[in-house]
């Protein structure tokens, strides 16, 4: 899932692959060649979060901003 919080939406590079699993929530950037997989939560809700290229956010891991 991948979804807004208020006016905030996540930008996700065309290059990357993001599991149907997985949630990308708010103030999020996601650059080139990443993949987040299956239960793999990226939530942004209090401070935004910055991912470069070339990261893996494996299964189950939770990313959150504050």
């Amino acid at each position: 899932m991948i979804k807004a919080l208020g006016k905030k939406a996540p930008k996700i590079a065309k290059s990357s692959f993001i599991s149907q699993a997985a949630h990308i929530l708010g103030d999020v950037v996601i650059g080139e060649r990443c993949a987040a997989f299956p239960g793999a939560v990226v939530r942004a809700d209090c401070g935004p979060i910055r991912i470069g290229a070339d990261v893996r956010i494996e299964d189950n891991v939770g990313l959150h901003g504050d």
